[in-house]
């Protein structure tokens, strides 16, 4: 007698669907071992979050502690000149230099501190009179020779002091002309 080919389809069948099973057994080992992956993955990003708060926190209280932070001297004006540049952000730097130079970036936080920057300008304090000015960088005085610690520190720019006479317009044109623009 022959076998009946609708049974032996069933069969076929029937072994396929165990063939699956076996596999699916298989993968929701993956599935679980990628479960537990992402897990941890998202605990550590926790993680990250939380201890970048601490350094962040740790380092507002260390530059508060420093009384010659130039944080604090150009943020009120890093603030102000914000408010001419909508939706950007601002990060002062420094001191570096003899000159005892810090800047102001003013960038587009969608594109980074670096590739970002719609506004820059340099500018020293003058501790002896307390005096704040800015860097021009197309006014060269050449009193130190090439290649020497002044030169190499910026000390040939000239620094012209800021005033109660210095408009907010021409401050921000300032910034515009540091980062490149007009």
């Amino acid at each position: 007698m022959q076998p009946n080919p609708l049974s032996s389809a069933l069969a076929a069948i029937a072994g396929q669907f165990e063939l699956f099973k076996q596999k699916s057994s298989g993968l929701d080992v993956f599935r679980d071992k990628e479960r537990k992956i992402r897990d941890l993955i998202a605990r550590h990003q926790r993680s990250l979050e939380r201890l970048e708060k601490q350094r962040a926190k740790a380092a507002k209280t260390v530059d508060e502690a420093n009384p010659y932070s130039y944080a604090r001297y150009l943020q009120p004006l890093a603030d102000a000149v914000l408010e001419h540049f909508p939706g950007m952000a601002a990060r002062i730097m420094g001191p570096y230099g003899l000159g005892n130079t810090a800047s102001i970036s003013i960038y587009d936080p969608a594109k980074g501190d670096t590739d970002g920057v719609v506004g820059w300008l340099q500018f020293r304090y003058e501790s002896n009179d307390g005096q704040l000015s800015y860097v021009d960088l197309d006014k060269h005085s050449g009193r130190y020779p090439p290649n020497s610690l002044g030169d190499i520190n910026g000390l040939n720019y000239e620094a012209v002091p800021l005033t109660a006479e210095t408009t907010m317009d021409e401050l921000v044109q300032l910034f515009r002309r540091g980062a490149g623009g007009v």
